[in-house]
């Protein structure tokens, strides 16, 4: 993991439950200046709020044989992945430690 994962998981890891992370990223992104989609990066991960107004930690990827492209996210209690095609909104995430 890159020093910016380590950064969010010992944010997260701080918090106990998921109300508390869930309260967390919606401080976060009320307190950081939202950005429209289209001037998302693709070379580092933010903070996008998808369509159905959840927030997720996303980075940009495009499959090798298809072609597809999507913003690929995990949710922050398991390791499931998923992807989402389209975010409404972005904020930039702080520097790493």
């Amino acid at each position: 993991m890159g020093k910016l994962d380590d950064a969010l998981a010992g944010w997260m890891s701080d918090l106990s439950t998921k109300r508390e992370k869930l309260a967390f990223i919606d401080g976060f992104a009320a307190a950081t200046k939202k950005n429209p989609p289209e001037t998302a990066p693709k070379d580092r991960r933010i903070l996008a709020q998808a369509e159905s107004g959840e927030f997720y930690c996303v980075h940009w990827v495009k499959h090798p044989v298809t072609g597809d492209e999507a913003w690929l996210l995990c949710d922050i209690d398991d390791e499931n992945q998923a992807l989402l095609k389209s975010i409404t909104c972005r904020y930039e995430l702080p520097p790493a430690n």
